[in-house]
């Protein structure tokens, strides 16, 4: 091997060196940009959570706000199913009856519907809400959840909050937190869904 081949063999290696450097830059990059865009969507979660509480502390003594984890109240009403088509069916037309349920409802009850979900994302329409988490991962709605109570609580409103889950350990969290829980299956039968 003479040198200018030691020199190509440098060269090709410095390379390759460099490309791997570049690579992890970029997934870290990648990494930084989606949790800067959950940790957004949560501030805004947090931001309407303290709309929503001030409203709600504010509001008549018998308004309440009903935070739902979604899925658990999608498999109680609906059943569970692999197919992502026939979920994503189901939980569009779990939102449309429960925002039915919201207008039903008194006008100071606030229902909010909240469904982990890879993009984060949401509406409101009058005292209804449906929010999707973003991010990756399990029970991902049960954390903005119980962060919504932790807020309610500092500001003395968590009493008019009720959870429905049927994830025994967040309602354990949010009884601790001081809101009322129900099941996710009688929840359904109260809804009639």
């Amino acid at each position: 091997m003479n040198t200018a081949d030691l020199f190509r063999d440098a060269r090709v290696e410095r390379v390759r060196e460099l490309s791997a450097r570049l690579r992890e830059a970029l997934a870290a990059k990648t990494e930084a940009e989606n949790a800067l865009a959950s940790a957004e969507a949560r501030a805004a979660e947090i931001a309407l959570a303290l709309y929503d509480i001030r409203a709600a502390s504010l509001a008549s003594p018998q308004a309440r706000m009903t935070a739902i984890d979604g899925h658990n109240l999608l498999f109680a009403a609906k059943g569970m199913t692999s197919d992502p088509a026939v979920e994503r069916e189901r939980r569009l037309a779990l939102v449309e009856e429960m925002r039915a349920f919201a207008r039903r409802s008194p006008k100071e009850d606030f229902i909010w519907l909240v469904f982990d979900g890879s993009i984060a994302g949401g509406e409101a329409d009058g005292n209804f809400r449906v929010s999707y988490t973003g991010g990756e991962g399990g029970h991902r709605a049960d954390r903005i959840l119980c962060s919504y109570l932790r807020a309610a609580r500092l500001a003395g409103a968590s009493a008019k909050f009720r959870v429905v889950t049927s994830d025994s350990r967040f309602a354990r969290e949010a009884r601790k937190l001081g809101a009322e829980t129900v099941s996710s299956k009688d929840f359904a039968k109260e809804a009639g869904l």
